[in-house]
């Protein structure tokens, strides 16, 4: 009898470790669904509201990312131009007085005031961009809580994530290479720049970067670099 017990408990356990071994018993199929399986993708696929909403989605958010792209391109060519001013402005101040020509007194701080302009729309798209994370994101959650369901971590993660304007290493590599180019341009202009003689009345740098509707855009480009205008 202890016999025909002992190999009766150790059938039901080969039997037992066979099933929790299996794939149907390791599958969660007990626990509820997931916010993004194949019943709720269902449901919403027949909803028509609901394809009308991730369609417009999905085109505002193809607008966004090739506005970000043209944007970044086009601040690239401006990345050239001010390497370029910055360029003339180091081999007018290596050679001697008087060498270099096609370089007045206000070269330098019209070299500055493109440095400056160029600065703040770097960080214009950089706001750009957040904005536009920040805000498809709060556009689903609202989303959620009236429709009840779960797709704001999914479409973030698949959708929006892969975007340029997440993921901009290229325009973080400008900003900080224009805050360096400032520094130099700044320095190599008041290299170049001629001591004002007595009784002339010479404008100030912070004069020479615009009208007075542009100043204030200027001075808080210069201040989020660090710099008294």
């Amino acid at each position: 009898i202890r016999g025909a017990t002992a190999e009766a408990e150790a059938s039901s356990s080969r039997s037992a470790e066979a099933e929790a071994s299996s794939p149907r018993a390791s599958s969660p199929s007990a626990a509820p669904p997931s916010p993004g399986d194949a019943d709720q993708r269902r449901t919403m696929a027949r909803s028509p509201p609901e394809v009308a909403f991730f369609r417009a989605l999905r085109a505002e958010l193809q607008k966004s990312a090739q506005f970000f792209e043209q944007a970044e391109s086009i601040l690239e060519i401006r990345r050239e131009r001010v390497a370029e001013a910055l360029r003339q402005l180091r081999r007018a101040v290596d050679a001697a007085p008087g060498v270099v020509a096609g370089l007045d007194a206000a070269a330098g701080d019209r070299a500055l005031a493109a440095c400056v302009g160029y600065y703040r729309d770097l960080l214009l798209l950089e706001n750009y961009a957040i904005i536009n994370y920040c805000g498809f994101s709060k556009i689903l959650k609202k989303h959620d809580k009236q429709t009840g369901y779960v797709t704001r971590s999914q479409f973030m993660r698949i959708c929006v994530a892969p975007q340029p304007f997440t993921h901009y290493p290229r325009l973080l590599e400008m900003i900080k290479e224009a805050e360096g180019s400032y520094r130099e341009i700044s320095a190599a202009a008041s290299t170049l720049a001629p001591a004002p003689a007595e009784g002339d009345e010479t404008p100030s740098r912070r004069e020479s970067l615009g009208s007075s509707d542009e100043r204030p855009a200027a001075a808080g480009a210069l201040a989020a670099l660090g710099v008294s205008p």
